[in-house]
């Protein structure tokens, strides 16, 4: 009976041994190329049992041994290590060792390694299918580094199975899609003339990134951080990306195109005259410090696009100006917009501004709208001159000093024109201080209100049934300025005539009046009342 029992606990001690699971064996492989340049024939590597094709296996493809390179890829391969190295090449004189053909597929749970020890040119992994990190977890870093390696892809996808990251420790150039996750040290580059690179994939540290020859694009289409765009000799498209941190460089005048709307936050820095070019798109800024340049036609050209200034405030130095072309520069959630540079155009700018320092507002090419509250101190805000250049304030416009309201540049004669369309005019009030109104046309043409000190040397006109209310004000028309009252209603608080005060039709009241050397016409219907 004791040893049938010892038999019977023998078999089951066997049949659980059986049951446990097998653990593969990592093996490292090396190319030989003994029969061809295919990776799945067992006769090209050594050992030449198998090819590689496992998470536990390693492969290396060395340039001081085997034959028949590049080895080529055109199935679905996998290679892997716990912790390190997984794919090795090197070499002193190919340049290509590895090509990933249209069918291949390379999955890696490891490093990358690419070097040349010695001799001339890069050692090059081609990729026209698709090189993939397989990490098991989300956010596993897998690098790709060497020595006087790159990567080239030939309209190849560089993935992520499950939200693994590449990290680029070499040059990744030519065309394409990279739309893992990944980092970058190096350089990444659209190379290839009437070909497209489409980076889809987020990145933390995007890096240098340059399309270096005319006729290639570069596409930015996902959310990366801190990116330089090293070089634009092509097309750089903002298609759907949103940038934290955007630098331009000096090198290459193609242009930079947003074909699909985009966001950007943090700092702008152009150090080319180049500009961002919307499209009709929209380009959302949030909390965005332009640092500019200057000596090119526009910073960011709006055109028929929008500009959208959300969430907080951003602000743009002195340089290339924003430029607007019948499209809009709006704010949604709150936003606002410190200017000392200048925004030129015609459209509709409805983000509240704060114009500081030298900041100039230009309309140029038609009627610009102002329809948010604009605060000024020691600026200037015009229209070109040019007949249909129209400043069309509709909104509050306060300066908080002396500030310079032109029709035209430089407060000259011209034939643009300014509107106090529905406006509020809130002048400074300290000794000295003023709003000038320059030599042209301004025109109340909806009810509107000044006050503080202002000083016109404008031809203003009070449209017929409209109102302006000055109550508050302290103004002084100059010699070089006349006032039409043209059938409306005119509340002046302290006014000094040293111009033409023209009147019909309307009615007028007056704090004070005082004429000094000046005219005054009135017509017949006219009501003067001065308390």
């Amino acid at each position: 009976m004791n040893i049938q029992r010892k038999t019977i606990g023998s078999v089951f001690l066997l049949l659980a041994v059986s049951l446990l699971p097998v653990t593969a064996q990592a093996t490292g492989y090396t190319w030989t190329g003994t029969t061809s340049n295919a990776w799945n024939t067992n006769t090209n590597w050594n050992p030449s049992t198998a090819y590689p094709n496992s998470y536990s296996d390693q492969a290396t493809i060395s340039g001081s041994s085997g034959t028949n390179k590049p080895g080529v890829l055109n199935s679905t391969v996998l290679l892997g290590i716990a912790s390190g190295t997984a794919l090795t090449t090197s070499g002193t004189s190919a340049l290509s060792p590895l090509d990933i053909q249209l069918t291949g597929l390379l999955g890696m749970q490891g490093n990358i390694s690419n070097s040349r020890s010695s001799g001339s040119g890069t050692e090059k992994i081609t990729i026209e299918g698709t090189l993939r990190n397989d990490a098991a977890t989300a956010g596993t870093v897998y690098t790709i580094s060497g020595s006087n390696g790159s990567v080239g892809l030939s309209g190849g996808v560089i993935s992520s199975q499950n939200g693994g990251i590449w990290s680029f420790g070499q040059a990744v150039n030519g065309y394409g899609t990279i739309s893992a996750p990944f980092t970058n040290t190096s350089v990444i580059t659209s190379n290839t003339s009437g070909q497209t690179l489409h980076i889809t994939g987020s990145s933390t540290a995007a890096g240098s990134l340059a399309c270096s020859i005319s006729g290639a694009f570069l596409s930015l289409e996902a959310a990366l951080s801190g990116v330089t765009i090293s070089n634009h000799t092509g097309e750089i498209d903002l298609n759907g990306a949103t940038l934290n941190g955007f630098t331009i460089n000096n090198s290459g005048t193609g242009p930079i195109n947003v074909t699909g709307d985009s966001t950007l936050s943090g700092t702008l820095t152009r150090n080319s005259n180049t500009p961002i070019t919307l499209n009709g798109h929209t380009f959302t800024m949030n909390g965005v410090t332009i640092s500019n340049v200057s000596g090119g036609t526009a910073s960011i050209a709006v055109g028929t696009g929008t500009l959208n200034v959300a969430n907080t405030l951003s602000s743009m130095s002195n340089g290339d100006p924003i430029t607007v072309a019948g499209g809009s520069i709006i704010s949604t959630a709150g936003g606002t917009f410190n200017n000392s540079g200048q925004i030129i155009g015609y459209g509709t700018v409805s983000v509240p501004v704060t114009n500081v320092s030298s900041g100039v507002i230009r309309a140029s090419g038609g009627r610009l709208a102002l329809t948010a509250p604009v605060t000024t101190s020691g600026t200037t805000m015009l229209a070109n001159g040019v007949s249909g250049d129209i400043l069309d304030l509709r909104s509050t416009v306060t300066a908080t000093t002396s500030a310079w309201l032109y029709p035209n540049p430089s407060g000259n004669p011209g034939n643009g024109e300014m509107r106090f369309n529905d406006a509020t005019i809130n002048g400074p009030t300290g000794v000295g201080q003023t709003v000038t109104l320059g030599q042209g046309a301004v025109n109340v043409t909806d009810d509107s209100a000044v006050s503080g000190n202002m000083t016109s040397n404008a031809a203003l006109t009070i449209t017929s049934g409209k109102e302006l209310s000055a109550e508050d004000s302290t103004f002084t028309n100059t010699s070089l300025g006349t006032v039409n009252n043209n059938g409306g209603t005119a509340a002046w608080g302290n006014f000094t005539n040293s111009g033409t005060y023209i009147s019909t039709m309307s009615t007028q009241t007056f704090n004070t009046l005082t004429i000094t050397n000046g005219s005054v016409t009135i017509g017949d219907g006219d009501l003067y009342q001065v308390n």
